[in-house]
């Protein structure tokens, strides 16, 4: 029954969210049918259009389309919020505050106590919640020029921080990994997509542990590339680049 209402819930914003054009076919549950999604993935698109000469060009259309994500994102949010809870009581940030007892096996500069400290301050830290369509990095997110679709997406209930700050890491790296990529390209970017998301949300305040919550979130994703090599390809070829990001970014939130 909660599978039929969640697959009915994310039919009623449509395109307004970014979901590829669809029809439901009735059954027990109900089966969800999407049509494939126009254009080429993000991170695809990045790989080109971050290329200097190329970045001159395209710098507008692709800091448009990050804003059109920011607004889906934010639309979605707000017509499905479901209050705030306490981190530990969220799907995604009970996952990441259980492995950060590990974090200090990979960083001389920082003690357990440390870890535990960080964990007891995020523990309680009251977090919006809605329903999300998590993991929105560009290579789930597909743009042809003038229609942006999300693909590859769950709409459960989580901390919409989680969100964001998925989206802003994806960003990130994948401009980071690229060899011509630029710290101006992605802070425009990001800075496109925030601007999105307040147009939708200009109410929302993000919590005052950001910094920790995204420290958080960053050990998790750099604990799994180190706990299992056996990734699929798109996750092999990216883990060297993306380990040396995020422990870069971890690191900073430990300053010696």
């Amino acid at each position: 029954m909660q599978h039929d209402q969640d697959i009915r819930q994310g039919t009623v914003h449509d395109e307004s969210i970014g979901l590829p054009s669809h029809s439901i076919l009735d059954g027990d549950p109900p089966v969800l049918v999407m049509e494939p999604a126009p254009g080429r993935a993000l991170s695809q698109l990045l790989v080109v259009t971050t290329v200097p000469i190329v970045w001159t060009s395209k710098a507008a259309t692709m800091a448009s389309a990050f804003n059109t994500v920011g607004k889906q994102l934010g639309r979605l949010h707000r017509v499905t919020n479901e209050g705030e809870c306490p981190a530990i009581e969220t799907s995604s940030f009970e996952r990441y505050l259980g492995s950060i007892d590990t974090l200090h096996e990979e960083f001389d500069t920082v003690q357990p106590n440390q870890c535990d400290r960080l964990k007891e301050e995020l523990r309680c830290v009251p977090l919006q919640t809605a329903r999300i369509f998590t993991d929105r990095t560009p290579h789930n997110i597909y743009f042809d020029g003038e229609v942006v679709t999300q693909i590859d997406f769950a709409l459960s209930v989580d901390a919409v921080i989680q969100e964001l700050l998925t989206a802003e890491r994806g960003i990130d790296l994948a401009v980071s990994r690229l060899p011509h990529g630029r710290t101006s390209q992605r802070e425009r970017l990001i800075d496109a997509f925030r601007t999105g998301y307040a147009a939708e949300r200009p109410h929302y305040e993000r919590p005052d542990e950001i910094e920790q919550l995204r420290c958080a979130m960053d050990w998790y994703l750099l604990s799994w590339y180190r706990s299992n090599e056996d990734h699929k390809l798109g996750a092999r070829l990216t883990r060297r680049p993306d380990i040396s990001r995020l422990r870069s970014r971890i690191r900073a939130a430990f300053p010696e």
